[in-house]
């Protein structure tokens, strides 16, 4: 007997990709700076692909993808945050807890509001890479393109600051 019962089906995730570009910059130099893996990373200058191909890239590229919470995934964090003070274990920051009240309803805010703090470390290393004429991009990839999004003042500000494109797919 089929069973005519719908199963919930996950709604799918998004991305958020970190995307440096440079003219010369070695990759392993940006991995170092930002202390983070690759997913794709290539030098300037001559190549030879996996295959035995030869190319030539005209820049350095570096992408990796960057991790991200559900937006309930983050409540639960924030509740753990309130509830655990006493013991000074806060899986958020009290920063972000308040980024987050901020922005429930924009958990794209959220979460490239908590990149861009983490990110702040690096704000010489953004900046040499471009007076150097590099770039540096955050890619949000959302599953549901038809859907409106807002940039926040807040959030424009932090990109602004740190020299970060923000590109929406």
């Amino acid at each position: 007997m089929k069973s005519n019962t719908l199963r919930k089906v996950a709604a799918p995730r998004f991305q958020l990709l970190l995307r440096i570009k440079h003219p010369s910059m070695d990759p392993a130099e940006i991995t170092r700076a930002l202390r983070l893996e690759p997913e794709h990373a290539a030098s300037a200058g001559d190549s030879v692909s996996t295959a035995g191909k030869r190319c030539v890239h005209s820049e350095s590229y570096w992408l990796t993808s960057l991790p991200t919470r559900s937006m309930l995934d983050a409540l639960r964090w924030g509740e753990k945050s309130a509830a655990s003070r006493a013991s000074d274990v806060m899986p958020l920051s009290k920063e972000e807890f308040r980024d987050l009240m901020e922005a429930i309803g924009g958990i794209y805010d959220f979460q490239l509001l908590t990149w861009l703090r983490k990110l702040q470390e690096q704000r010489d290393f953004f900046k040499r890479l471009a007076e150097e004429g590099g770039t540096v991009t955050l890619v949000l990839q959302r599953p549901n393109r038809n859907s409106p999004f807002t940039l926040s003042p807040k959030l424009a500000r932090q990109l602004a600051e740190l020299n970060v494109r923000l590109e929406i797919d």
